[in-house]
């Protein structure tokens, strides 16, 4: 099992439900009006628990690997529920937490068979909001912020007793004071904030907390500012971790990160091993970067960047990326993505190192729905391979459940635009056990040329390009790119292309391959020189 699968246990959701089985989704609808956040997770057997808050009552429901229960369980009937959360491990055994603005944190347990009666945490009134995770033994580990002090307890049965109040370390955020937290399967757990304008972590071994004292992760220095809210973290059974974050050095925004090999971390500055297109400049504030570390060590690092040149709503963002692979970080080729903004994006890898990110995109006309887009990634080659739209809505959480070596299957969680106007409330979606494509085979043999039509006293400079198409028979078209940007989907046997009204300046173009499965190739590349 994947890190990613507990760390992304806390999730973003309401219903109706949709769940995946070999790559088809059914809907299963819940009547039910929804008040507050909700939550979902899954395990590697695809069961999965959601949580969520109604009529001022909170209640859960559980997937058992094919359905949903017929009704939801009511938990609890206090008023005012604020914020639920669930965690189910690989045992199939779950934990509900949810705040309440009457007696603080309430606790239910699944045993694998029946919802426990709720459970109150004492002297936990205003600790919303929270991180917890559940290990595969049942251990549990609640975290949260109060009083500028970074606070922890720990459980051992399924969330019926717990520790007392254990202080990890003092914050002076402005803000975004709650730290993030990510668990293993195996009990390991790292959180990490904000202190004194650097960042600190706490590593908890599966017995005890190291706590930082007075040691950073990345040290305050004059002039560097990390963005509040943009920092990921990402632990694996092995006890190490990988991390990454925003952060503005004399006006410039750049991606920073590091890895823990379980004695110590060791930054590296992210921005600086990626290339990007010219239209692209470190200026433009990035999207707060998402982080998945497999159990082989092998970490994926995503995030999104727009273009300088405006209108940026006309133009693809970029995802980019960096991957810690063979005990160093490197970076990896930028990705075209679709045109309008994305607002939020997340990754997961498999022990593999495939990997898929999720992305909420907005059009570029204003009010425009939202849709979900996915990116596969191909470990054997590191790229980003083919991009694919499930559904309208906002992205909340990307879950990786049952990442096998064969491709890359997740759990998205998504907020439909139409729900959300309509009620004031949410929806979600859940895609368990679907496959992402693979890659498709590269065309060869790509050759550019530059060419000038004269008309009288005018010319036109145009590119021209042939290729060898790629030698899979289930090829239905092929993609264009110009500097990393899509600019035409041609027919599948087609092997020529021109490219007209461009100036006489050099630009890199590509051609991909696309699949009936929706694979897109790694693009064969040119530069033409004019």
């Amino acid at each position: 099992m994947q890190v990613k699968t507990m760390l992304q246990s806390c999730m973003m959701s309401l219903l109706p439900f949709m769940v995946a089985h070999a790559g088809k989704c059914v809907q299963e609808q819940h009547a039910s009006a929804f008040f507050g956040i909700s939550s979902l997770s899954i395990n590697n057997a695809c069961q999965a628990v959601a949580g969520w808050s109604s009529n001022s009552a909170a209640f859960v429901n559980n997937f058992d690997g094919n359905m949903w229960g017929d009704t939801p369980i009511q938990l609890d009937t206090l008023i005012a529920q604020r914020v639920i959360k669930v965690c189910i491990n690989n045992s199939g055994n779950a934990l509900a937490i949810w705040s309440t603005f009457i007696k603080g944190i309430r606790t239910a347990n699944f045993d694998g068979n029946n919802w426990s009666t709720e459970i109150s945490l004492p002297s936990t009134d205003g600790i919303d909001p929270f991180s917890f995770c559940l290990d595969d033994n049942g251990n549990a580990i609640i975290v949260w912020e109060v009083g500028r002090m970074i606070t922890t307890r720990e459980s051992a049965n399924l969330g019926v007793d717990w520790s007392d109040d254990d202080v990890l370390g003092e914050t002076t955020c402005n803000t975004i004071c709650s730290p993030v937290f990510s668990m293993s399967c195996k009990g390991n757990a790292v959180a990490m904030w904000i202190d004194q304008g650097g960042i600190k972590a706490a590593i908890f071994d599966g017995n005890m907390w190291q706590k930082p004292g007075a040691n950073f992760v990345a040290p305050p220095e004059d002039g560097k500012v990390y963005s509040e809210g943009a920092i990921a973290v990402s632990i694996n059974d092995n006890g190490n971790a990988a991390a990454a974050w925003i952060v503005e050095d004399q006006g410039t925004a750049q991606v920073q990160g590091a890895f823990y090999n379980g004695a110590s971390w060791e930054l590296t500055n992210f921005t600086s091993l990626i290339n990007l297109p010219s239209r692209f400049v470190s200026l433009i504030t990035p999207t707060p970067p998402s982080v998945s570390l497999n159990n082989n060590d092998r970490a994926l690092v995503g995030w999104l960047i727009f273009p300088s040149i405006k209108p940026a709503s006309d133009l693809a963002n970029v995802l980019a990326s960096v991957q810690f692979i063979n005990g160093k970080w490197e970076g990896i080729d930028s990705f075209p993505t679709t045109r309008g903004g994305q607002r939020r994006l997340l990754v997961c890898n498999n022990t593999a190192g495939d990997g898929v990110a999720a992305s909420s995109v907005t059009g570029s006309i204003v009010g425009e729905d939202q849709n979900i887009e996915t990116i596969t990634f191909v470990g054997d080659t590191s790229k980003w391979s083919s991009i694919s739209t499930h559904f309208q809505g906002i992205l909340n959480e990307l879950h990786c459940a049952k990442l096998s070596s064969s491709g890359a299957s997740a759990g998205i969680i998504g907020l439909p635009s139409d729900t959300f106007l309509a009620e004031a409330g949410v929806a979600s979606v859940l895609c368990c056990n679907t496959q992402f494509p693979l890659t498709a085979s590269s065309p060869t043999s790509l050759e550019g040329t530059c060419c000038l039509n004269r008309f009288a006293m005018q010319g036109e400079f145009f590119r021209k390009f042939t290729w060898t198409i790629s030698p899979d028979s289930d090829i239905v078209s092929q993609n264009i790119y110009r500097d990393d940007v899509l600019i035409a989907n041609i027919p599948p046997t087609q092997t020529t292309f021109e490219d007209h009204n461009r100036p006489s300046i050099q630009a890199k173009y590509g051609v991909s391959a696309v699949n009936a499965a929706g694979g897109i190739s790694v693009p064969a590349e040119v530069t033409p020189i004019c």
